[in-house]
């Protein structure tokens, strides 16, 4: 919530740089899950299912990225620092919490979503 004023396109940004970094976390978790069954057991008929679901994870995390790099302004120095503060503050969360912060980064970036979709909507 202290982030949004710091960009043009306001708790945009947050909302989905928190999903941004979450989808990262999914990428760890599944990365991790498909290392281990591979090691263990490398023809396992979960691990074919595993590695569509951390390819799928890869692209959200790229998609969320890019779309967090277009709403902030490449010629803001302002917006950028800005950013690197924000994900730094994402990133202790989720680091911090654990399977709480990823809970609580949900919900907070499910918030700052309503909040950008019903202020674009009562802006009309």
């Amino acid at each position: 919530m202290r982030h949004a004023p710091a960009f043009e396109a306001g708790a945009l940004v947050p909302a989905l740089a928190i999903a941004w970094r979450m989808e990262e976390m999914g990428v760890r978790v599944f990365a991790r899950h498909v290392e281990v069954l591979a090691d263990a057991h490398p023809h396992a008929p979960l691990l074919p299912l595993l590695q569509s679901v951390l390819d799928d994870e890869r692209r959200h995390a790229r998609a969320a990225r890019r779309c967090v790099e277009r709403l902030v302004s490449p010629t803001s120095t302002t917006e950028e620092a800005a950013l690197a503060l924000l994900v730094a503050d994402v990133d202790r969360i989720e680091r911090r919490l654990g399977v709480l912060g990823a809970l609580v980064l949900w919900t907070w970036g499910g918030w700052l979503w309503m909040r950008a979709r019903l202020a674009s909507f009562t802006s009309r």
